[in-house]
């Protein structure tokens, strides 16, 4: 049983806080809030999805249903992640980070990034490190 959802927009603490503060105000219970996932307690019933839905897309936010479209996005908070959130060195290899997030060969993460984007990966980082 899965109990993230994941969550498209979240690029800075202050989403972090304004996700937790949704899911307080519609009582929907949550172990932890990261940029683009939430892990909560228990699975949504339909009303609460839709409640959360709406209040996230009234914040700038969207749940994101499909698994490619989780995946996108997942990397994307890779990138944010990586380049504004974090004091490590940026000398490393993106593929090598991406495979080993998200446990996939990066060719077909590359590929369904650039299908679904109308960018490469690669150009998406170059934009986001600018």
């Amino acid at each position: 049983m899965n109990n993230t959802i994941y969550i498209k927009n979240m690029v800075c603490p202050r989403c972090i806080s304004a996700v937790s503060q949704i899911l307080v105000g519609l009582n929907i219970d949550y172990k932890a809030v990261k940029l683009g996932e939430v892990e909560l307690v228990s699975i949504l019933n339909e009303s609460e999805k839709k409640s959360l839905s709406k209040k996230l897309r009234n914040a700038g936010f969207s749940l994101i249903d499909d698994r490619k479209s989780q995946l996108i996005e997942q990397m994307k908070t890779l990138v944010v992640e990586k380049v504004h959130h974090s004091n490590q060195e940026t000398d490393f290899k993106w593929a090598d980070i991406v495979t080993g997030e998200l446990n996939l060969d990066y060719k077909y993460l590359s590929s369904l990034f650039s299908s679904v984007e109308s960018i490469t990966f690669e150009q998406y980082i170059i934009n986001r490190e600018d």
